[in-house]
């Protein structure tokens, strides 16, 4: 009705000469065509710009369809078709009663082809605290190794639910199958509590062990070396615990190759040492285990090479995949393998420390299969050689990520202090891995899902 008012006096201004009875029809006139004319008109338009959507909707999709088949340079390049940021999809939180209304306006996604039991991976993690490194290290492994099959252990006081990822793989619809269980859903099952020998006997063993290394003595179990000690060892005795347990589960399963290695750590496959892989950058580590007479090998050692957090070098040819995930996943700032690439002398064994290990299950005997493994870093020492080797001349190997301050003290470990960060944190000795282009594992993953399924796998950013 306000718009009336400026129409009504021009009208009469103009028209001074006619009479009441034209006014009055002029009036009338202008109320029928904002009443009427105007509202038909508004939602004229409004269906004209929805049909201009989806013909634009159509088109970015058809490009984004093009991209995912073509070579890491052309996905990379064409980012100017994509906005600069997406909203992240909000993950489930922990007091959510129903996961159905939580994905009911996801997107829907076609299931992915299937792959043959023989020809995946499964692995096992424990983790505390690690929602941030799960979503690079499955989409990373879920490439490279292919890692279909998962069994997550959660420590005894894990802040967070690896479920609220995990949902995300199974409504995305990746095939990847998993199980989630709580360490002390085993742990003293398997080889009994773990013990805590904090009176004057302990002290004295743990003193031996310090004299052993050239070490001085401690006076108190409340020393911070004594606690490291006990949580050093706590550790070890879960990880038997969770080796065992998800060992017995895989090999139920069917699967053949696991792996043991850490959220932090991402297996290379060594472009040097490997001609199938410098032929085709797809190549997984099935497909060379195949290919090379090294499938009925049970056991393959995996030297690990310790990476910085320095931030101040990107490996060359790098720079365009930085830029792509930069622009496309609000999760960037956590993807280890695209922001720290400086690391440890491969023969830096100070640094490095040793290696880990994965396994051909079914050419391992069941009497080992169900003896304690040795520890995490050598799991069956009938099967396992002994955790080192030689990184440049391995076929495969881990890059460990020392990650941010935040990253490295999140699972509260006793043993991850502040001196201990900076002095890893530090590790620029050298830029080898550069040669191996770990960072191509994005483009092939979002050829492999699609660039929308990626960007709901990693949209993420604060999990």
């Amino acid at each position: 009705m306000h718009e009336e008012g400026p129409a009504i006096s021009t009208t009469r201004q103009s028209s001074r000469a006619q009479n009441d009875n034209h006014k009055i029809v002029s009036s009338g006139s202008l109320r029928l065509w904002a009443r009427r004319i105007l509202p038909v008109a508004t939602v004229s338009l409004a269906i004209l710009q929805f049909y201009h959507c989806l013909h634009l909707t159509g088109t970015v999709g058809r490009q984004i369809q093009v991209v995912s088949h073509d070579d890491e340079s052309q996905i990379m390049n064409r980012t100017s078709i994509l906005p600069r940021k997406r909203q992240s999809i909000p993950l489930l939180s922990l007091n959510q009663a129903s996961t159905t209304d939580a994905f009911s306006t996801s997107p829907a996604f076609p299931p992915l082809p299937i792959s043959p039991r023989h020809r995946t991976f499964g692995a096992c993690l424990m983790v505390k605290g690690d929602n941030d490194l799960l979503t690079e290290w499955l989409p990373y492994h879920f490439t490279k190794l292919p890692l279909r099959h998962l069994l997550i252990a959660t420590d005894t006081d894990n802040p967070e639910d690896p479920q609220q990822v995990l949902e995300r793989w199974e409504h995305a619809h990746t095939g990847l199958k998993y199980k989630i269980v709580n360490v002390s859903e085993f742990e003293s099952s398997m080889y009994g509590p773990f013990l805590v020998d904090d009176s004057e006997n302990g002290l004295q063993r743990f003193n031996r062990d310090l004299k052993r290394k050239g070490l001085p003595p401690v006076n108190s179990t409340n020393d911070i070396s004594f606690q490291r000690n006990v949580a050093h060892h706590h550790l070890m005795h879960k990880q038997v615990a969770m080796i065992s347990y998800c060992t017995q589960y895989m090999k139920e399963q069917g699967v053949s190759w696991v792996t043991y290695h850490d959220t932090d750590e991402f297996l290379v496959i060594n472009q040097k040492e490997s001609s199938v892989a410098l032929k085709n950058g797809n190549t997984t580590v099935v497909d060379i285990l195949e290919m090379l007479p090294l499938s009925n090998k049970s056991c393959h050692v995996l030297p690990r090479v310790t990476v910085g957090a320095l931030e101040n070098f990107t490996c060359p040819g790098a720079e365009d995949t930085v830029r792509f995930a930069n622009n496309n996943f609000d999760s960037f700032s956590i993807f280890n393998t695209l922001r720290f690439h400086q690391h440890a002398n491969l023969d830096d064994f100070s640094k490095n420390r040793f290696g880990k290990a994965f396994v051909n299950l079914f050419h391992i005997s069941s009497k080992e299969l169900q003896s304690k493994p040795h520890n995490i870093h050598r799991p069956f020492p009938n099967s396992c050689p002994r955790p080192l080797a030689d990184v440049s001349k391995s076929l495969f190997f881990l890059t460990h990520y020392v990650g941010a301050w935040d990253r490295f003290q999140a699972k509260g470990d006793v043993r991850r202090g502040y001196a201990e960060w900076l002095d890893r944190a530090m590790i620029s000795d050298s830029t080898w891995c550069c040669s191996q282009q770990q960072h191509t594992w994005l483009s092939q993953f979002v050829r492999q899902v699609g660039l929308e399924r990626a960007r709901y796998l990693l949209g993420g950013s604060s999990i």
